[in-house]
């Protein structure tokens, strides 16, 4: 055999074989939606960083995916994983800003991690954009813990007292009444005094001001 036939034979060979690379690669290749399949079946078996691992591949084919992020969140949650699954809520927020729901996981995550200032933030927008009466009573009531957390009692009433007109729960109730103690207990100094200019946030000024009734 000539030099110029083995080389034939050398590049037929080649193709051959990338031939062979790229069906097989056809063959096994996974879309996002089958990784997604997959992650879904570990996530319901409990397994949820298993079900993590598919969700990020399924994400990585599909960036922009909401549904995909979503699983993803609620899968390092129950992982205890707050401070990642915020990095995935900051996507979907840049995504849909005007998501009450999400504002309002990424509020309670950072309540988890004690960032309250953070918290009472995404609460707020989290009311902002909520049009469901009902729901506003838990991002109220959350958003009073938090202020009772950061010692503003004073914020925390006026939240117990937003989510006690949608219902009149016992637990608040008692919350609130424990805000009252604690703020008759630790009184804002008296050049501050507290006006609450909407339903959402209240702000505190240096100089008295005079009301008229």
């Amino acid at each position: 055999m000539c030099c110029k036939q083995v080389l034939n034979l050398k590049i037929m060979i080649k193709i051959i074989l990338i031939i062979i690379y790229c069906f097989n690669t056809t063959i096994y290749a996974q879309s996002s939606s089958d990784y997604y399949k997959i992650g879904d079946k570990k996530d319901q078996k409990g397994n949820f960083k298993g079900a993590i691992k598919q969700y990020q591949k399924a994400l990585y084919l599909d960036p922009n995916n909401v549904e995909i992020l979503e699983k993803i969140v609620f899968a390092k949650s129950n992982t205890g994983q707050y401070s990642s699954a915020i990095d995935n809520l900051n996507t979907l927020i840049q995504l849909k800003p005007k998501s009450s729901k999400f504002h309002f996981i990424r509020g309670f995550f950072q309540s988890n991690l004690k960032n309250y200032n953070a918290a009472v933030l995404d609460y707020t927008k989290a009311i902002v954009y909520q049009e469901d009466k009902i729901a506003n009573f838990t991002i109220f009531s959350e958003r009073g813990l938090c202020k009772m957390r950061l010692n503003d009692y004073t914020g925390a009433i006026i939240d117990f007292n937003q989510s006690l007109s949608i219902y009149n729960d016992p637990g608040i109730i008692k919350l609130k009444k424990e805000a009252e103690i604690k703020l008759k207990e630790n009184p804002p100094p008296l050049k501050y005094r507290v006006i609450e200019t909407t339903n959402l946030h209240y702000i505190f000024l240096k100089k008295p001001v005079l009301t008229t009734n």
